[in-house]
């Protein structure tokens, strides 16, 4: 076949000739001589069948020929002299071949130089091509295929590239072939000698000893510029890696000068050599800054557009050669200080970015190193893993919130147009997103001995008073309470467990450590919120997560739920007297000045004045309730239809069961707003207990405890329903309206876990008897044709949303019942170790089934 190495040996030949080195031949008499001796070769016309005549070429490449002629021969020859150059991708990697050849390394480097400009004159006409409105017509019009119009107008443009670019303008002035053979390295030599041979040819000194990792320093940026054309040109492994804050000037075609041209096509023929067999893999991973790390800066968008240029240029000028096992990885990386490097698997090309600017003037020098166990490139190439590894798979459709397409912030904007062009995509170009929050987990979990969430449980003594030893024995009902509400609930429980672990480890964390683990606790049960249940969680259980993502299960539905107990030593008479005027006085009065919000009488909260028959001196006011100013509205936590968070749900569906999610600022802004809460549920219930206590401070001595039932613990765990205290802590465990309330010592003998990020062990105890449906013998939800869902329970259909509750006539749902603590406690032995060191017995109770004294506790 005859090849551009023929070309270029036609072309080396006339160099030599002394009638064309006599004077300065034009461009046009210089390829009249090329075509013309390739004819005399035989290759135009006895390998592909063109047929040109003297006439022709002179026709061709004639400075008078009006448009008549141009037309006549367009129409005779055209269709002929296209088929000499293939196709593009071809026609491409044939001038690529010639370009990594021994031309460059002897003074014939301007050829390089005008072939690569022809390149990019090339790129920018077919770019042009594909916007031109006549070309879109005909291509939509013709009956022949996209793909056959395009090449044949792509091969018809190179043709009249080469025709008018100026390929004679710097021929080298030394000889071709006076350069000892020496010199020269071999078409087939490795990349290494290529590289050690181009330093020298370009008077860089290097380093040639193996063992070292340090190969040069490279003095200016247009060797930086040559030598990285020549590592990506001459590479052949399966994965080029290419990092900087935004790659701009590389990817971006903004280098546009003949000798720093746009890398793209060098990146183009990496991924679609002629050479490789179908099956073998080629990868690009390129790592830049992600825009997002501006996000919230107003009329900030240059490096946000930056940005999206390389991203773009990148895509559109390689996509099409992402099949099969061919892709390019594009990683987006909350940093500033992204050192700009290219690696193969020999050589890294580097220069350190301390910090990315606008003057880009935080840069250090450009360096080489050649791969070693423990060197610069190792560090860099172990650091790139690290960051692949943490970072999120972006999917383009599941990913994509549409609101984000019209957002005033250009870093939102970015993302849901570049993951919408991507959806329905053919191609594999792959996104990933690291978060800041990902890079600080991973680093904070190499410190302590790595674990996963199974391991979190710590194994019990066969000293122990309980029955259990590991957490898998609590998802048997007999080692609970053993009713059918728990041999329900417990499975479906479990697939929540494995469904979030799916979640996090195929999308956004695949480590071994990562993974979630669900802890039944003793009084698992039926909750109130039929949004919760359908989603695939109940009352009584903690759920933990470890992923480097911050994520958060939206339909755990969290709130700050706290207990209360305070030893009131001064108190008003009409406390006594007049309780339920005096109580809803003072929380008036804290609606009107604070903006205070009570839940005392929704679902199973409450306010209680109890006395404790050991100390009857003083009266205890217990309380249990939820901070109620944010629970249900827009800027709350609970996932109510159009609330702050509610266009950045994902849902994950594993047949009829669906698991859904908020993740990244939205999960992180959550996380925050949770832990707060704590804070202010704490600062609620000591405020009314102070105005209670006629606002005389809690002595030491006073018994004065707040503690969080249903709350987040850390960042990745939640608690609902259940404390989460150390063994040895005291905690209240209420049981029914009316009935007394027990204060619990934790044994120190139960099943402990840890807590990632908190010291010491922690116990599920937990905080009521929990509510059952004994009856119910299946569980399960179905989605309607109209996209809305319904919980079942049995027959019992609910329609899931954030306002329906469980409950009917029917259904007959009940708090256990239990003739006391100690029977509780009995039927719990199994799982729970501890004593009652009190018991608070009801005198009044606020709440939504008794507002007022507790008959047969006050005379009444």
């Amino acid at each position: 076949m005859f090849s551009m190495n023929d070309v270029m040996n036609i072309y080396a030949a006339m160099l030599t000739e002394q009638e064309m080195n006599a004077v300065a031949p034009t461009n046009r008499a210089f390829l009249f001589h090329f075509f013309s001796e390739a004819k005399k070769n035989g290759g135009l016309e006895n390998q592909v069948g063109i047929k040109l005549t003297d006439s022709d070429i002179s026709l061709l490449f004639s400075s008078n020929r009006n448009d008549g002629q141009q037309r006549k021969f367009s129409a005779t020859k055209y269709n002929q002299f296209y088929n000499y150059f293939l196709n593009y991708p071809v026609f491409c990697t044939q001038i690529e071949e010639v370009l990594s050849n021994d031309l460059i390394h002897v003074e014939a480097s301007a050829m390089r130089t005008q072939l690569e400009g022809v390149l990019n004159r090339v790129s920018g006409q077919i770019a042009y091509a594909e916007r031109n409105p006549f070309l879109t017509k005909l291509i939509s019009s013709t009956d022949t295929s996209r793909k056959d119009v395009l090449i044949k107008v792509f091969k018809w443009i190179i043709i009249e590239s080469l025709t008018d670019y100026d390929l004679v303008k710097s021929r080298p002035s030394k000889d071709l072939y006076t350069v000892a053979e020496n010199d020269i390295p071999a078409l087939n030599e490795s990349a290494s000698s290529m590289i050690y041979s181009l330093l020298s040819k370009l008077q860089i000194k290097y380093i040639s000893d193996p063992s070292l990792s340090f190969v040069a320093e490279i003095p200016d940026i247009e060797s930086f510029h040559l030598i990285r054309r020549t590592l990506i040109s001459s590479y052949t492994g399966e994965e080029l890696i290419l990092c900087g804050p935004s790659l701009c000037e590389a990817l971006g075609q903004k280098e546009g000068t003949e000798r720093n041209a746009d890398l793209n096509d060098l990146i183009a023929n990496y991924l679609n050599p002629a050479s490789d067999p179908p099956q073998r893999q080629r990868k690009v991973t390129v790592m830049l800054t992600d825009p997002s790390i501006f996000q919230n800066a107003p009329g900030f968008t240059q490096p946000i557009e930056d940005v999206r240029t390389a991203v773009r240029t990148l895509i559109s000028q390689t996509e099409r050669f992402c099949l099969g096992n061919h892709s390019v990885h594009i990683y987006f990386l909350p940093l500033l200080d992204i050192d700009h490097c290219v690696m193969t698997d020999e050589f890294m090309l580097y220069r350190s970015t301390k910090i990315w600017t606008s003057q880009k003037d935080n840069k250090g020098s450009f360096l080489l190193f050649r791969r070693s166990d423990t060197s610069e490139y190792s560090a860099q190439q172990k650091y790139i893993q690290i960051l692949k590894e943490n970072a999120t798979d972006i999917y383009a459709k599941t990913d994509l919130t549409p609101s984000d397409l019209t957002s005033p912030d250009p870093a939102k904007r970015f993302h849901a147009e570049l993951r919408e062009s991507l959806v329905g995509n053919p191609y594999n170009i792959v996104l990933h997103k690291l978060y800041q929050a990902q890079l600080s987990h991973y680093a904070i979990t190499t410190w302590p001995p790595k674990s996963s969430p199974q391991d979190m449980c710590l194994p019990i003594a066969n000293s122990s008073r309980i029955r259990i030893r590991s957490r898998e024995e609590l998802f048997q009902p007999a080692n609970l309470l053993d009713d059918n509400t728990q041999r329900v609930l417990l499975p479906y429980i479990r697939q929540t467990e494995n469904m979030l672990t799916h979640v996090i480890k195929t999308k956004y964390d695949s480590r071994r450590e990562s993974g979630a683990i669900i802890i039944p606790s003793l009084d698992l049960g039926y909750p109130n919120n039929v949004q919760r249940l359908a989603g695939g969680f109940a009352t009584g259980m903690f759920i933990h997560w470890e992923c480097g993502t911050p994520l958060i299960p939206v339909d755990a539905t969290v709130n700050v739920c706290s207990s209360s107990i305070f030893r009131l030593t001064h108190y008003s008479e009409e406390l006594t007297s007049n309780f339920c005027t005096y109580l809803e006085r003072l929380m008036q009065f804290a609606s009107e000045q604070f903006g205070y919000s009570y839940s005392f009488t929704s679902g199973n909260h409450f306010l209680m004045i109890a006395r404790d028959a050991t100390d009857p001196d003083a009266l205890y006011l217990i309380m249990h309730s939820s901070a109620n100013e944010l629970k249900n509205s827009f800027l709350g936590l609970y996932p109510v239809e159009n609330n702050w968070y509610s266009k950045a749900i994902k849902t994950y569906h594993e047949g009829k069961r669906y698991l859904r999610y908020i993740k990244g600022n939205e999960a992180a802004y959550f996380i925050q707003n949770a832990h707060y809460m704590e804070t202010y549920n704490t600062d609620l219930h000591r405020w009314l207990a102070s105005q209670l206590n006629c606002e005389h401070e809690f002595g030491e001595q006073d018994l004065q405890m707040t503690k969080h039932h249903y709350y987040m613990p850390t960042d990745s765990s939640i608690a609902i329903g259940t404390f989460v205290e150390p063994p040895g802590a005291d905690v209240p465990i209420f049981s029914n309206v009316g009935k007394p309330i027990y204060l619990f010592r934790i044994g120190e003998d139960n099943l402990t876990f840890k807590l990632p990020g908190k010291k010491g062990t922690w116990c599920l105890v937990p905080h009521g008897w929990g509510q059952q449906i004994d009856h119910v013998q299946s569980l399960h939800v179905e989605r309607g044709s109209n996209g809305l869902s319904t919980l079942y329970l049995d027959s019992h259909a609910f329609p899931v949303n954030s306002r329906t509750r469980l409950g009917g006539d029917e259904l007959k749902k009940s708090v256990r019942a239990f003739e006391n603590g100690a029977e509780f406690l009995n039927r719990g032995k199994n799982a729970l170790s501890g004593e009652i060191i009190r018991t608070f017995t009801p005198m009044f109770l606020y709440c939504s089934k008794c507002k007022g004294p507790v008959k047969g506790q006050t005379g009444e």
